[in-house]
């Protein structure tokens, strides 16, 4: 009989929780998982990092308590309700609760919905890593019109690169009314996986406005790194 094994991650400050999701995932864990979570940002993190890994995922939210559901697909929904004890939940096969309490689950957030993407990515495919939001030192209207011809170039690439990381005020360029975010868009519907630091999005208040891509967070960007065969630097 399956088991839903809950993580306790509330009062962890982001990126804690998505280094806590990626490690059992590694581990093996595939479910059925409940996680708490303090913040927003954490909760579309852990949303779109469960749903990269194949898990259906689910988040609810009352107040400032989030809660993140994931499980494989094909097995048995989690049903989750708040009562005086908190978040309580039991797999639909073996709940014995009423639909009413069900019901009381408070607002539910939309899960953060990653683009479909590789996991992996061919070590011919470079990586590319973008610290700033305009291409070399001097003139910052000559360098936005040359990172905007750098990821006009980069989109008609082949093979396209596996993995572009954004961080710093790179992240500037995945977000608002970037001019870039077409072009960017054009390689993650070609396969790229295109990963903004969610540490330096929140950090300039950019949280909410992402344009392109995914949350993503340190750990991801050095792994891609490891495999990668060559890495392009902005």
């Amino acid at each position: 009989m399956s088991r839903i094994f809950h993580l306790d991650l509330t009062g962890r400050p982001y990126p804690q929780p998505v280094l806590k999701i990626q490690a059992l995932l590694e581990e093996g864990r595939r479910g059925p998982l409940t996680i708490s979570l303090s913040d927003a940002m954490s909760a579309a993190a852990v949303s779109a990092i469960l749903t990269a890994a194949g898990l259906a995922a689910q988040t609810y939210r009352r107040e400032d308590h989030w809660l993140v559901l994931g499980r494989e697909a094909g097995t048995p929904e989690i049903l989750v309700w708040h009562g005086p004890g908190g978040w309580q939940a039991a797999l639909d096969d073996q709940a014995e609760t009423e639909d009413e309490a069900i019901l009381d689950l408070g607002p539910a957030l939309s899960p953060w919905r990653p683009e479909a993407e590789p996991r992996t990515f061919r070590a011919e495919q470079p990586v590319v890593l973008v610290g700033g939001q305009v291409m070399g030192a001097g003139e910052d209207d000559l360098g936005a019109r040359l990172v905007t011809a750098f990821f006009d170039a980069l989109a008609g690439l082949d093979p396209p690169p596996g993995f572009l990381a954004f961080y710093n005020t790179g992240v500037f360029l995945t977000t608002r009314d970037s001019a870039v975010v077409e072009a960017l868009r054009d390689l993650a519907g070609r396969g790229a996986t295109v990963m903004s630091s969610g540490l330096c999005l929140e950090y300039f208040g950019l949280k909410d406005r992402l344009k392109v891509g995914r949350i993503g967070n340190m750990y991801e960007i050095v792994k891609a790194q490891a495999r990668a065969a060559r890495i392009i630097r902005l």
